[in-house]
């Protein structure tokens, strides 16, 4: 056999094959038994295409059909890469494979491998392979239309990205200090409508692109949402509420403190009754005086907007009244009752009193005053009792006491001529005691009625001779009244016995 005409016919077989290629379409290579292979290739990177599993004992071809054309062209044969292949890359082989390194954008197209061993009519299956190249996505370019929107106005953000194999993702995020990083949204849209932009959505924006190779990011843009300012808040210190709003006690430090939400933040003025007095977010009143009681209005201004809103308090300044709480016990009921009377009138608001003993006894509250009745009869002689007095400038409740004593003895009288008997004075004393002792002259026909002393002084006459006084002494506490008697003896008169 002649070996060298072997060789040539199988050489003419394998190029007839090639002219072949050459008037189809790739796609119609598609039609033969063997199976196309799809690579995907990265620009710029490297690429390895293998023409399957033959040994060295073979010759192949490597042939390149660009997209869009019928033409195969040849780029490598065993041992040897074809200068056309320099519009690929950097074209090498390893074995029968093919290996592309700078990959270019011009190496996307079919590759076929035909490979026969040499001496022989045998042929290995063709490898079609399909090799697309893909491009890195770049940094994309982040915009927003208004970097300071008003809130409640739309916004619009785009990413543009110049170079990139489609399809490309885009995935939007917004970064706070408090938040960290939040994914607003992840799909095929270059654009992020926001609509409308609120002050949730002020933070730095990124956009994110990714295909099939990588992915990048953009540098970061500020959205700065301005609004406001809101309704503000007024709070107090010391806090304290009244009927009709807020309270202080007079000569103790209030500070107001005016705060609302507002971008860029807002300015204040403070008024009282609706008398500017002010400027700044904390007003403080050192030591506050009951004039300083009334209406305080807090004034937010946005500058910027040209916005202005306005809260205003009640301010009630409670002061205590003057001295000290009283308490004492009187007589009361004809002088069968003791009135135990708790009284400290003025200040704001007015005291409240409370005995701390009523029972089922009667009390009587009015005006900063509080008025125990007790049965006189049923009192132990020295029996204490306890008024108890609350008040907003009070840290905590204070209190007075009462005793109700009966003096020991009883009634003292006694008569008295002045000189050259002009006047006679008659004197009846029963001190001590709580209610004090009531004292009164022949059943109160004469003098006045009076507390632990009477004295009654009268002109002396000759119809006064031998006369009987009586003082009678009355109190709750005794069951009937007690007197002490006086008889005046005969008087002279000029001289006179």
């Amino acid at each position: 056999m002649d070996h060298g005409l072997t060789r040539d016919c199988k050489l003419q077989k394998f190029l007839a094959i090639l002219c072949a290629l050459n008037s189809l379409t790739f796609g119609e290579t598609f039609s033969l038994e063997n199976k196309v292979l799809t690579v995907n290739g990265v620009l710029d990177r490297s690429v390895e295409l293998k023409c399957g599993d033959i040994d060295a004992s073979y010759v192949f071809i490597w042939t390149f059909i660009i997209i869009g054309t019928h033409q195969a062209i040849p780029i490598a044969r065993k041992d040897n890469v074809y200068e056309e292949a320099s519009v690929l890359g950097i074209v090498t082989l390893a074995g029968s494979s093919l290996v592309i390194n700078k990959l270019e954008p011009r190496a996307e197209g079919h590759y076929t491998c035909m490979a026969f061993r040499e001496g022989t009519y045998l042929t290995a299956p063709t490898v079609y392979i399909d090799l697309t190249v893909l491009v890195p996505v770049i940094e994309p370019s982040l915009k927003i239309d208004d970097q300071t929107p008003v809130e409640g106005t739309p916004v619009q953000l785009s990413c543009t990205v110049k170079v990139g194999t489609q399809p490309i993702t885009y995935i939007w995020q917004r970064h706070t200090i408090l938040d960290g990083s939040i994914t607003l949204h992840e799909g095929n849209t270059s654009i992020l409508v926001l609509d409308p932009a609120t002050r949730s959505h002020t933070g730095w924006y990124t956009c994110t692109v990714k295909n099939m190779v990588n992915e990048e990011t953009s540098g970061r843009l500020y959205l700065d949402v301005t609004y406001g300012p809101d309704e503000p808040e007024i709070s107090i210190k010391p806090y304290a509420i009244s009927e009709t709003g807020f309270a202080a006690n007079e000569l103790e430090e209030v500070t107001l403190n005016c705060s609302a939400a507002s971008n860029p933040p807002c300015h204040y003025i403070w008024f009282y009754n609706y008398s500017q007095m002010y400027t700044g977010q904390m007003y403080v009143i050192p030591k506050i005086s009951r004039t300083q009681t009334g209406m305080y209005t807090c004034l937010a201004q946005n500058a910027h907007l040209n916005t202005r809103t306005q809260s205003t308090i009640s301010l009630t300044v409670y002061y205590l009244p003057v001295g000290s709480p009283t308490c004492t016990a009187q007589a009361h009921n004809n002088y069968k009752d003791v009135a135990l009377w708790c009284s400290w009138p003025g200040g704001f608001p007015l005291a409240k009193l409370k005995w701390l003993q009523p029972n089922e006894d009667k009390v009587i509250v009015s005006n900063s005053n509080a008025t125990l009745i007790k049965n006189g009869a049923q009192l132990q002689n020295g029996s204490s009792f306890t008024c108890s007095i609350s008040h907003p400038s009070l840290k905590r409740n204070i209190s007075c006491s009462t005793t109700v004593v009966m003096p020991p003895g009883g009634p003292n009288c006694s008569a008295v001529a002045t000189k050259m008997n002009e006047f006679i004075m008659l004197t009846c004393e029963w001190t001590g005691g709580l209610p004090r002792i009531t004292l009164q002259w022949n059943n109160n026909l004469i003098g006045d009625i009076k507390e632990s002393s009477n004295i009654y002084v009268f002109k002396p006459d000759r119809t006064y001779n031998g006369r009987l006084f009586t003082c009678t002494a009355l109190h709750p506490m005794m069951a009937e009244p007690a007197d002490c008697l006086i008889q005046l003896g005969k008087l002279s008169y000029g001289g006179e016995d």
